[in-house]
Formats: C-alpha cells, structure tokens, sequence
C-alpha cells in the first residue's frame, strides 16, 4: 500500500515537472523569437535613418497663392468729338449689346435753330471683362477729347453686407420661433412687431447687397458726343469788348431779376403798412381836435 501511494506521488512531481518545464520553453522560445524579429527588423531599419541623416528630405515646392476674389466697380467718363452724332450715337447701342450690355439711357442736344445734333450722352452698361474693349471702340467714334477712368474696390462692403444679411435672417428665424411658441394675446402682438422691424432691416441689407452686385456685374460707361463747332465753343475762351459786354449784361439782368424779386415779396406788406397809416391819421386828427376844444371850453 505504501509503495503504490509513494509511485503515484512521484508520478504527479514529474507530470508538474514536465508542465513548468514546457511553460519556460515556451516563454524562452518566445522572447527567443522577439529578439531575432527585432534584431531582423533593426538592420532594415537602420538603413532608412541614416540616409535621412545624411540626406535632408527635399521640401515640397511652393505655390503661388491663389489670387484673391476682389470686387470691383469699373466707372468711366469719355467724351468724343465726332462729325455726326446721330450716326456715332446709334454705334453706342451696336457696341454695347456686342460686348453683351446694353444703352442705360441717352439724351440727344440738338442746336436752337435746329438741324442735326450737336451732342449726346449715353450710358451704357457692360461686363468688367469688355470694358477696356468697349472703351477703345467708343473711342474710335471720333477724335477723343478727355476720359476719367476709375475702379473701386468694394469687396469689403460686399463682405461686410453679406455677414450681416445672414446673420439678420438667423435673427429673423428666431423671433419667428419665438412667435410660434407664444401663448398669450400680448406675446403674440410684442414679438410680430418685433418680427416686422427685424424683416424690414433684413430687406434693406439685401436691397445695398443687390445694388452692389450689380454695380460689380456690370460696369459703367457715360459717353458725351459733341460736334466739332460745339467742341471749338467750349475749348476756346471767350475774351475782348463783347465777351465782357455779354458777362455784363446778364449779371445786370440777374441783379434786376434779383431786386424785382425782392420788391415783389414786400409789396404785399407795403399795402397793409399804407392801409393802417391812412385809417390811424384821422383818428389821431380826429382825437386831437376834441381834447383841444375841451381845453378852450374850460
């Protein structure tokens, strides 16, 4: 009894043996392996570090920065001395509806004595990318005689009524949440008034944000035609006897005009001042005589 007793004793110490004994085989086959992988994975990485070492990574090449959306306003004032200027005047209309704008408006001058033209304006309306172009072709109408050109820049306006259009309508949509949870009579009347002052505001903001736009949409051309004698009048200077007599004569007239005027505004006043002095004289005539024949009576 025993014996079987102490055999199954050694049998269990050598099955636990053999347990522990493969446990530590296995964990020293495991950090065997980790160390062979790290010692293969390490030759292959150390290449890499020293070519960055000895060679510096190459920057990415810059780019030229995108240019910038400007909004700007195109303006110009030409003036043009040509021999007809009714015909000049009709290749406005050509011209602008071919560069893709169009005749804002025209005004036509004819001479007092009538007969043909002697000058016109017309403005006209087109894109900013034909307004060079349009300008030169207005241009060769004729003998240019001056030009004012100018460009705004109005992208901060354009920004600035943007930021405030949006965040007038999120004020907008939240008094219109407000009202639709209001219960009472007073509620209802307090927020649509306020409702009704902060729509009017979000009109005016997007009324100045369509006015910029299309003054950005398209730009503006004023274009004067003038007849070669109207064009000889205005550049010569009017000088000796007569010129002096004719400055003088109408500042004369304007003076007279000035005083007749001026009489004409006080007569009204004169009259009633005549009319009380006529009716207080015999009064006063009237008055002195009786006191003086009550004194002689005493």
């Amino acid at each position: 009894m025993w014996i079987r007793q102490r055999g199954r004793t050694l049998m269990a110490a050598t099955i636990i043996a053999a347990a522990v004994a493969g446990c530590s085989g296995s964990a020293g086959s495991n950090s065997t392996a980790g160390a062979a992988g790290n010692a293969k994975a390490a030759p292959a990485q150390a290449p890499a570090g020293a070519a960055a070492a000895s060679a510096p990574r190459a920057l990415p090449a810059l780019g030229r920065p995108p240019a910038a959306d400007r909004s700007v306003v195109y303006t110009a004032e030409l003036t043009v001395r040509t021999r007809d200027v009714t015909s000049s005047a009709d290749q406005v209309a050509s011209i602008a509806t071919g560069a893709g704008g169009y005749v804002f408006s025209s005004e036509v001058g004819v001479s007092p004595s009538g007969g043909a033209a002697t000058s016109a304006t017309v403005v006209v309306k087109v894109p900013p990318r034909s307004f060079a172009m349009v300008l030169r072709s207005l241009a060769g109408l004729g003998t240019p005689l001056g030009r004012n050109q100018h460009a705004d820049d109005v992208t901060d306006r354009v920004v600035d009524v943007a930021a405030r259009v949006r965040t007038q309508q999120a004020s907008v949509a939240r008094v219109r949440t407000l009202l639709a949870q209001a219960r009472t009579v007073g509620e209802v009347v307090a927020v649509e008034s306020e409702l009704t002052r902060r729509e009017a505001d979000l009109e005016s903001l997007q009324g100045r944000q369509r006015a910029l736009d299309a003054q950005v949409a398209l730009s503006t051309i004023t274009l004067r035609l003038v007849s070669p004698a109207v064009a000889a009048t205005r550049t010569s200077q009017a000088r000796g006897f007569l010129a002096g007599l004719r400055s003088g004569s109408h500042a004369f007239v304007g003076a007279l005009q000035a005083s007749l005027t001026v009489l004409g505004a006080l007569l009204p006043f004169a009259v009633v001042l005549a009319l009380l002095v006529l009716l207080v004289l015999p009064l006063r005539r009237l008055v002195t005589a009786r006191r003086r024949a009550a004194a002689v009576s005493r």
